[in-house]
Order: structure tokens, then sequence, then C-alpha cells
């Protein structure tokens, strides 16, 4: 039952995580981080794998963020990676001044991301399909745009395109979001590192436990002792829908 309730779960989540949900794995090893591979990867460096499996937090961002301010286009892809991700028990970090909320990171992750643009036509065409589902919550229509961009003109101009070719502005200058997160650093406030060690596969479980008996607590006050017979038929009532959804979408209009 509970497998089925988190493959529900899961399947929202992950349908629009960044593709580096590969850089560490479910069991937290350093090793599944890529130290190398072709360009369509974004390349960790052993130092900073190091400092991660440590859990050296403050080290991680001080390696990071400064770069991104340079005009580093990796450090910035690495954050974004870092910033959105949804995996469960991976390395994640959250900016400065953001709590775990979904909309901060997606937001975080796109404008990161956007603006690590230029590396080379693979890996940005992989970053930006990555980042598919929060951009095109900004407009179908501006996904669609940076999608062709890619298609026809390198990384860099496609990034600049997305700032101020865009008929309404949807992602910030990097300038300005700089300037955002440096005044909440200013402020005192840091940035949050979760599932930093080599323990963090251990820590998420128990996390998810507590989620889990909250979460059970909950249903049982909704819907009583057979509250698990309930959630699987709200659990099928929901993919029924979506199947007919789908269908729906293939059906041609009649003229």
């Amino acid at each position: 039952m509970r497998a089925c309730i988190l493959v529900l779960f899961f399947s929202v989540l992950l349908a629009s995580s960044v593709v580096f949900t590969h850089i560490v794995s479910a069991e937290g090893d350093p090793a599944s981080i890529p130290s190398k591979g072709d360009e369509a990867e974004i390349i960790f460096d052993p130092q900073l794998i190091e400092l991660i499996f440590a859990g050296e937090c403050e080290k991680v961002w001080n390696s990071l963020w400064p770069e991104a301010k340079k005009g580093d286009l990796k450090a910035r892809a690495i954050l974004s990676a870092l910033v959105d991700q949804l995996w469960p028990g991976k390395p994640r970090i959250l900016m400065p001044g953001r709590s775990r909320d979904l909309l901060s990171q997606r937001r975080d992750g796109v404008i990161l991301g956007i603006h690590s643009l230029g590396l080379n036509d693979k890996l940005d065409k992989r970053i930006l399909s990555a980042l598919k589902e929060p951009i095109m919550a900004l407009g179908a229509d501006y996904w669609e745009k940076l999608e062709e961009c890619l298609e026809l003109r390198d990384g860099a101009f496609c990034a600049d395109y997305a700032v101020t070719g865009a008929k309404h502005q949807r992602v910030p200058s990097f300038e300005r979001y700089v300037a955002e997160i440096d005044a909440l650093l200013a402020a005192g406030m840091t940035p949050t590192c979760l599932y930093f060690s080599k323990n963090a596969r251990e820590e998420w479980l128990r996390e998810d436990e507590a989620w889990k008996k909250g979460w059970e607590e909950s249903w049982k006050i909704h819907y009583g002792e057979n509250w698990r017979e309930v959630s699987e038929e709200i659990l099928q009532k929901k993919i029924e829908e979506n199947r007919k959804e789908k269908r729906d979408q293939k059906k041609v209009p009649v003229k």
C-alpha cells in the first residue's frame, strides 16, 4: 500500500526533476557522482565530492557561489543540480533564506540552470530539457521559444534571450539574482545542506519514517481504521483519471 502511494507521490516529483538525479546513488555512494564522462554530463571535481560526503556545507557553498558569481558556468550548473535535486536522500542545497518548499527550489534551479547555458551544445540541451517542467509553468510558449533558440543559436545567446528577449521577463538577470542572494547572506541567512554525508540514505530513511507516521495518523483521523482501503481507492481513481485524460488528448477533434 505504502509503495503504491509513494509511486504516485514521486511520479509527480520525478517527472519534473532535474536529470542530475544520478549525482548520488540511493545508497549515497560517492563513486556514483560523475567524475568523468562525456560532454553531456556535469563533472563533479573529486575535491567537491569529498566535501559533500564529509558534510562540509559551508565549504561546498564557498567553492561554488563565488565562482558562479564570477561567471563560472559549471559552478552554476552544479548549483542548479544540487538546488533542484528532488530525489530523496541525495545531496541538496537550499539557497539562503529558503525553506524546503518546492516553488523556491524550482525557481532557484531554473535561474541557475538558465544562466549556466553556454557550456557546450549537448550539455546545454540536456540542462534545458531537465528544466522543462518548471519552465513550462512559466508558459508553454516561453519553453518552446527557448527550445527553438537552442536549436538555432548557442547557449549564451539563449540565456540572454531568456532574460531580455521574452515578451515578459520571467527569469531575472544573473546580476539581479546575485544581488538577491547576497542581500540574504548579508542579513545573516545561510544556505542549508541536506543529506551531505555518507549516511545520507540512513538520514533520509529516519526522516521518511517520521513523515510516514504523521501521514498515517492524518489519514486515520479523516478515514478511520479503514484508511488503507480508502487511500488505495483514491489512488486507483487518480490512475484512471490520468489514463482517460491521455486517451482524450489523443482523440482527433471532429470537424
